[in-house]
């Protein structure tokens, strides 16, 4: 009996470290190649992996404890968006920010209503800072459909050190979209489709800041591909079109350079 409760203690000891680790919406220090996502479900609500919006968005969300990330994926191409936020209550607050693979550029907040469990959850919005989101409401889906949101070229992209937004191309491994709003750098990255519509083996959301050349950060894969890491990780700037992740930290690829051909509109 002695040992049992030591076991039990020792064992509630790691999780309560791990959980202290998820703060403020962001990862902090934790290991890869583990799922947190029900080990670690300390929210009420336990959200559904995917949806579809009313405007026919693919939507997939990874949920650990009670902070929330996601990508809303759009087929016309108009609309491609990253979440970082939690669930609250019944409600569902994250601040979106529209990345390259869409035309669309800002960030806002939303605030979703959750009702449902299981096959029957919906999520529908409440408030938009900009009232103009592009969609309303979303319905979970059981799977993701057989045809997905292409990998597409960057809408707008920077072109100097200062401004890393665009498209990446990873070396034998992928392509990544950032977004650069100074300080702050958010990027998808996505790879392993057998075609261009299919899904891919791994979608991973990063989000970090950059002090001069060094970009450190904490990672996320989400649902929409097929790895459930997290973990953080680091990357120098080489010029103003390459970018090299450490190689001490696992994550996608080493070398990145930017893809020039996408140039429907330049940022300075």
């Amino acid at each position: 009996m002695k040992t049992i409760v030591t076991f039990i203690s020792v064992l509630c000891f790691v999780v309560s470290s791990h959980a202290q680790q998820i703060s403020k919406g962001r990862l902090i220090s934790i290991p890869t190649k583990v799922d947190l996502q029900t080990n670690l479900a300390t929210g009420k609500v336990q959200l559904q992996k995917f949806f579809k919006a009313d405007d026919g968005s693919i939507v997939s969300i990874r949920q650990i404890g009670n902070q929330v990330y996601a990508l809303a994926d759009r087929y016309d191409r108009r609309f491609s968006s990253v979440w970082i936020g939690q669930v609250s209550g019944n409600r569902l607050e994250v601040k979106y920010h529209y990345i390259p693979k869409g035309k669309a550029k800002g960030s806002g907040d939303l605030t979703f209503k959750i009702s449902g469990s299981g096959s029957t959850q919906m999520l529908t919005l409440e408030t938009s800072a900009s009232n103009q989101f592009n969609f309303k409401s979303l319905r979970r889906i059981a799977t993701l459909p057989a045809k997905l949101p292409i990998d597409n070229r960057a809408w707008y992209r920077g072109n100097t050190l200062n401004n890393l937004t665009g498209r990446w191309k990873i070396q034998n491994v992928g392509q990544e979209y950032i977004l650069d709003s100074g300080k702050q750098l958010i990027t998808y990255t996505v790879g392993g489709r057998k075609t261009s519509h299919s899904r891919p083996q791994f979608a991973t959301l990063f989000i970090g800041e950059r002090n001069g050349l060094n970009i450190t950060g904490n990672y996320v894969d989400l649902p929409y591909g097929h790895t459930s890491d997290i973990g953080s990780t680091s990357f120098k700037v080489i010029g103003p079109h390459f970018i090299r992740a450490n190689y001490k930290h696992f994550y996608h690829g080493v070398n990145r350079e930017r893809i020039k051909e996408d140039i429907h509109e330049i940022l300075n």
